[in-house]
């Protein structure tokens, strides 16, 4: 599964990447569309792809550190146009190189130079040119310089400028003549740095911005308590008439009442007879 990690980190609080990062997914970015630059049609010709519409949002990282280059939907021969029937410019204005602004015909450097926008930009988390407009934007693309990166960056490593500044030139014979030249200063670069860094650290990146920090978290609201269940309402219960005194207790006839009965049942009951001792016989 692939992310789009590049064009999130730019919305995240410290938006610029570590500048070998950077250096790595252009690098393999480079590979990609210098493959898609070389394409051949079913005789052997070279089909003159240009992707016109690469930005960060169409680089994508897989969760194994693997770079790819995606969204081919505008891409025409050098040959085809492109602009639309209304004379409108397809692709991301911030990315395209003059001569795309000024409805030349495009080649491969093309793409070189919107990758010298993404490179920056991925370093010093904005675009080198001013965007407050698209009419300011296509003034810069045309006329300005990029600002220095090591004003944004001041930790930039001077070989990764001198990448870019090639990248950006004006004129297009003065920019890479492909893809693949590009991405040999970026390995170049690399290897310089004497450290390893492929897929397994790019990996560790795709791991990084997929997990929230702890500051971005949500807080997690307490769980309010259950409610307890109403108490069944008390029964009413009637008051107790006061004990009455021995001196109040209505008086009793014989045989009336309960122990009466018994008295009486006991004197109807016939007595049994008395028995005569039998004589003694000698």
């Amino acid at each position: 599964e692939f992310r789009r990690v590049l064009f999130r980190s730019l919305f995240a609080a410290s938006p610029a990447l570590p500048a070998l990062i950077a250096a790595r997914v252009v690098a393999d970015a480079c590979e990609g569309l210098h493959a898609a630059h070389e394409l051949k049609d079913e005789s052997g010709k070279s089909m003159l792809i240009v992707h016109r519409d690469v930005s960060p949002s169409n680089v994508l990282l897989s969760r194994a550190g693997s770079v790819m280059v995606v969204d081919f939907g505008i891409a025409k021969a050098a040959t085809g146009q492109h602009l639309t029937k209304s004379g409108t410019l397809q692709g991301k204005l911030a990315y395209m190189p003059p001569e795309q602004l000024k409805g030349e015909p495009l080649d491969r450097r093309a793409d070189i130079f919107a990758l010298g926008i993404v490179l920056y930009e991925l370093l010093a988390g904005t675009k080198p040119f001013d965007s407050t407009s698209e009419e300011a934007t296509t003034q810069a693309i045309l006329d300005d310089e990029p600002a220095p990166l090591r004003e944004r960056r001041p930790d930039c490593p001077v070989e990764l400028w001198r990448i870019i500044e090639r990248a950006l030139a004006k004129r297009r014979e003065q920019r890479y003549p492909d893809c693949r030249s590009m991405q040999q200063d970026l390995e170049r670069f690399l290897f310089k740095r004497g450290l390893p860094l492929g897929a397994h650290e790019l990996s560790r990146l795709v791991a990084e911005m997929d997990t929230p920090s702890a500051a971005d978290a949500s807080p997690v609201p307490p769980r309010a308590p259950a409610p307890t269940p109403p108490s069944p309402p008390a029964t009413a219960l009637a008051p107790r008439p006061p004990a009455l005194k021995p001196s109040e207790l209505p008086a009793t006839e014989p045989g009336a009442g309960d122990s009466g009965a018994g008295d009486a049942d006991a004197a109807s009951a016939p007595a049994a007879p008395a028995v005569a001792p039998e004589p003694l016989v000698d």
